[in-house]
């Protein structure tokens, strides 16, 4: 077994244990270092701390020799505002060095409100734009969902107001659209005819050039 080098009280790692004890594999904060007697005299106890969660009970009494003579490890969450639950690991079951290269990466979500709406799956398209946009810009497949925020009461007419509402500002984007599709479109004529110059400017210098010969 190669040496395993002693992690840092306070510090995070990622710890993989022997086969048998799998099951104690993940990342924590080592929030203390004891020696075994050190260990039981604060009222540790091995077997149920660590051999029965793993399953292995069975094998405390061929390997508490071995453990006697190991540091105990005491590890925790490592997010610093949980302290609970802690677990207890001899350091001679760890399998290799702990990896220190951890570090926490935010989950990340998206939260929109939408507004008032009497049949919600006329926004369904919008999950489809959604994970083909997520995708192609990262490569990640989201799983786009909508909810309900709560309910409002309100007449037909009132109802009425805020899908007219809707509609102007549709006609505002529409607006915006088209004339960005129109400046679009000139730009292109624009290019096009600086392309056609561009040759009659390059057909002329030739000319120019075989006259001066």
């Amino acid at each position: 077994m190669s040496t395993i080098t002693t992690p840092k009280v306070g510090a995070v790692y990622k710890f993989t244990f022997d086969t048998a004890y799998a099951a104690f594999d993940g990342i924590y904060r080592v929030s203390g270092i004891q020696s075994y007697d050190e260990y039981v005299a604060s009222g540790g106890d091995i077997g149920s701390d660590f051999f029965s969660p793993n399953n292995q009970e069975s094998a405390l009494e061929d390997e508490l020799p071995t453990v006697r003579k190991s540091p105990i490890l005491k590890l925790e969450s490592p997010d610093t505002d949980s302290t609970d639950n802690p677990k207890y690991a001899p350091l001679c079951y760890v399998s290799e060095t702990p990896d220190y290269n951890v570090k926490k990466y935010n989950k990340f979500g998206m939260i929109t409100y939408i507004g008032l709406c009497e049949d919600p799956t006329v926004f369904d398209f919008i999950k489809d734009t959604v994970v083909e946009t997520v995708e192609a810009a990262f490569g990640i497949t989201p799983e786009p969902m909508f909810v309900t925020t709560g309910e409002q009461w309100m007449t037909e007419a009132e109802f009425n107001n805020v899908l007219k509402s809707r509609d102007e500002s549709k006609k505002k984007i529409l607006n915006y659209y088209s004339e960005n599709l129109r400046l679009e479109k000139e730009l292109s004529q624009a290019k096009t005819k600086l392309n056609e110059y561009e040759k009659i400017i390059i057909s002329l210098q030739s000319q120019v050039n075989k006259l001066k010969a």
